[in-house]
């Protein structure tokens, strides 16, 4: 009798669409979590190495932090606000969840081991008497 109540009922396309929408998240999600494992595991190679190349090691590491700023801004925009487990599963190291979101020249004017000049980029919001 159920099977014959099954065989009458016409698929309800919203809920079709709900389903196809859950499995594009899921497969995003995962492409996130993917991009994040392949970028942590190469700034760990690359911290394995031993070689002092800081340029080289700051850019493997923001984009480290980019992968682990889109994944979790992914996981919390599908509702999952629990980031405790990233660390074990990805390997993210504190120092990843420091310059997370953080801006490029902000990190570099602080670190210790490159001396730059105290001079910023142009920016449309800056004046000219700022600028020289």
């Amino acid at each position: 009798m159920e099977q014959t109540i099954k065989r009458h009922m016409k698929p309800d396309p919203l809920i079709e669409i709900e389903v196809g929408i859950r499995g594009d998240t899921a497969a995003a999600l995962g492409r996130a979590g993917r991009t994040l494992g392949l970028a942590v595991a190469a700034l760990a190679e690359f911290d394995g190495r031993g070689i002092p190349r800081p340029r080289e090691r700051r850019a493997l590491l923001h984009a480290a932090a980019d992968a682990l700023w889109a994944y979790v801004v992914h996981k919390e925009a599908i509702g999952i606000t629990d980031h405790t487990k990233v660390n074990e599963v990805y390997g993210v190291t504190p120092e990843m969840w420091r310059v997370m979101g953080t801006s490029r020249a902000y990190v570099q004017s602080r670190d210790p081991s490159e001396a730059r000049s105290r001079t910023t980029p142009s920016s449309p919001f800056t004046t000219r008497a700022s600028r020289s």
